[in-house]
């Protein structure tokens, strides 16, 4: 899944996505520079968890989002 938040004139893109049936799972932020941060978690429940507290500290940080959801990543 592929979410976007946005702040003034910048986005975040928020990928999670997992690379075989049982893990790895992996969180990618990518700022509008291009840098990306990847976090990687054994469980699926880790990387849910963990998306949940990265969604709301972007939210107490003023971003906007999710703004679309692309479920093809």
């Amino acid at each position: 899944m592929v979410y976007f938040f946005s702040k003034n004139d910048q986005f975040v893109r928020c990928i999670l996505d997992v690379t075989e049936p049982d893990g790895p799972f992996r969180i990618t932020l990518i700022t509008s520079d291009g840098t990306e941060h990847v976090q990687v978690y054994p469980t699926a429940r880790d990387a849910n968890e963990r998306w949940t507290e990265m969604q709301r500290a972007l939210l107490n940080e003023g971003w906007e989002g999710p703004l679309g959801v692309d479920p093809r990543f």
